[in-house]
C-alpha cells in the first residue's frame, strides 16, 4: 500500500546546523554568516519565512562552534524548501545548501520516558 502523508500543519520551532561550514568570514577566519529562507512549494514557490527579517546585520559563526541554532516558530505543511546562503564580506551572498521535504512524511515526535526515583 505505501505510506500516506499526514497533511495537518506541523510547527517548525528550530533549525540546527551541527558543525559550521567553512567560508571566509574576514580577517583570515573560517566559518559562515548564514541566512536562510523557508518556502512553501504547494502550488508555486512562496516565501514563508526569511531569517533576514530577524535582525539588521547577520551574525558570523567561527568553525570552533559545534552547532548553530535558529529559532523559527512557523506552521508548515506539505512540501517545504529551506535554502541557506552565506553572506560575504562584500555583502553579496553565495549558496551554502538547500533541502526539500514533505512535512506529512515526518514521524510524530514522541516524548522520551522519564525515570522517577522512589
Amino acid at each position: 500500500k505505501g505510506l500516506v502523508p499526514d497533511y495537518r500543519p506541523r510547527k517548525l520551532t528550530q533549525i540546527r546546523l551541527n558543525g559550521v561550514p567553512r567560508f571566509s568570514i574576514g580577517g583570515g577566519e573560517k566559518g559562515c554568516t548564514p541566512v536562510f529562507e523557508i518556502f512553501s512549494l504547494q502550488r508555486e514557490k512562496s516565501l514563508l519565512f526569511s531569517s533576514s527579517s530577524l535582525c539588521d546585520e547577520p551574525r558570523s559563526f567561527g568553525t570552533a562552534k559545534a552547532s548553530i541554532q535558529f529559532y523559527v516558530e512557523l506552521a508548515v505543511q506539505q512540501d517545504i524548501l529551506i535554502q541557506f546562503r552565506h553572506i560575504t564580506s562584500l555583502h553579496g551572498s553565495e549558496p551554502m545548501f538547500h533541502f526539500v521535504f514533505n512535512v506529512g512524511m515526518l514521524c510524530p515526535l514522541r516524548t522520551a520516558p522519564t525515570h522517577q526515583s522512589p
